[in-house]
């Protein structure tokens, strides 16, 4: 019976591996040497019965003697066998508080150790895919709050114009080149306004898709007042006799106040926005 050589780097390990040894070779003495001891002695018996008819006392001699010896072991069997099955408990005995010293007092930590390794190897695989897709994120942001920042300065200057030419539509009070006539300075403010409204229609209407859907809305309302207020000069142009009246001045009042409060509002709007785009 070859037994394999036992570990010597931990002691609850030899413990528990010589444990098992002794609880195999316990085990299998008991089986096995009552076998080999009733074959053996079955064996010479068969030999001895041989003999007898043969007359060969030399021989019979010797088996009675070594048949004799075996009866003797075979008396003090019950002995042999608790003997190995004593071997085969301290063998338990052994094995039981190896292994459990074995796993409470060392492999439970190592068990968390290399738990600990994975759960830090997981953590740093999350991680190193969270810092990819911001680094991918990082990227196009970059890009949008590009696009975005150009549509604004664009934009904010369009309507600047727009406003101006608006308000010089009916000012308060107004210096005029006296070497002009009334039509020529009609004219001038007319497409002055025209000018700027087709260029602030064109910034915001084309960049719609590239910025705040809530700026492109009050945009829009600001162009629709900008259009009234050129209605209301062109009716006082068109129709001499409201040029002057109370009404004719008090509608261009309302529209002065609307359109410089929506322009108000669009300018804290884009500053809120741009805010919003560099803390993302």
């Amino acid at each position: 019976m070859n037994l394999p050589s036992l570990p010597t780097d931990n002691l609850y390990k030899f413990l528990a591996l010589f444990g098992l040894v002794l609880i195999v070779v316990g085990l299998f003495l008991t089986y096995d040497y009552p076998n080999r001891l009733y074959e053996r002695l079955y064996e010479l018996q068969s030999q001895e019965k041989t003999l007898n008819v043969s007359n060969n006392y030399s021989v019979k001699y010797e088996l009675e003697a070594e048949i004799k010896k075996l009866n003797l072991k075979v008396e003090n069997l019950g002995y042999l066998l608790y003997l190995f099955i004593a071997v085969a408990f301290i063998g338990g005995v052994f094995s039981s508080c190896g292994f459990y010293h074995w796993y409470y007092k060392l492999q439970v930590y190592s068990d968390e150790i290399l738990k600990n390794e994975a759960d830090k190897y997981k953590h740093d695989e999350e991680k190193r895919k969270q810092e990819t897709e911001n680094s991918k994120q990082v990227k196009v942001h970059h890009l949008q709050f590009e696009k975005e920042f150009e549509v604004y300065k664009e934009l904010w200057a369009s309507l600047t114009e727009l406003k101006i030419a608006t308000l010089q539509l009916r000012p308060e009070a107004e210096w005029s080149d006296s070497s002009k006539t009334k039509t020529e300075l009609h004219d001038e403010k007319t497409t002055a306004f025209g000018d700027a409204l087709e260029k602030s229609w064109i910034v915001y209407q084309k960049n719609k898709p590239f910025y705040d859907k809530s700026i492109f809305n009050i945009v829009d309302e600001l162009v629709v007042l900008t259009k009234i207020e050129h209605v209301g000069y062109k009716s006082g142009v068109n129709f001499p006799q409201l040029f002057g009246t109370d009404e004719y001045w008090k509608q261009a009042a309302q529209n002065k106040d609307e359109i410089i409060k929506k322009t108000d509002t669009i300018c804290d709007k884009i500053r809120i926005r741009i805010g919003l785009l560099e803390l993302a």
